[in-house]
């Protein structure tokens, strides 16, 4: 019995209240992050996805409706985006010896 009142101490109120719903049913939602995904400027949630979910819910700063492997294709664009930028340049600029 000690170690789940440990347990029970030691646990947020916010994961108490807010359960994640699992990753099979889980479906896009509003949330306060998500009024610019038509417009493309928004910032996709990197624990919307993920099993344990955004404890933030609707009151989450980051966009809920963009697709799952979205913040990762944004972080690999540009990153390809700033190689290319350092290639440029490279070629630009003759080697110095």
């Amino acid at each position: 019995t000690t170690a789940a009142a440990a347990a029970a101490t030691t646990a947020s109120p916010a994961t108490a209240s807010a359960p994640a719903r699992k990753l099979d049913v889980r479906q896009p939602q509003g949330s306060t992050g998500a009024a610019l995904h038509s417009t493309g400027g928004c910032m996709p949630c990197p624990w919307f996805w993920k099993a344990q979910g955004c404890l933030n819910g609707e009151e989450c700063l980051r966009c809920h409706l963009c697709p799952e492997g979205e913040l990762k294709a944004r972080r690999r664009a540009k990153t390809a985006e700033l190689r290319s930028k350092q290639r440029a340049k490279a070629e630009e600029t003759p080697d110095q010896l």
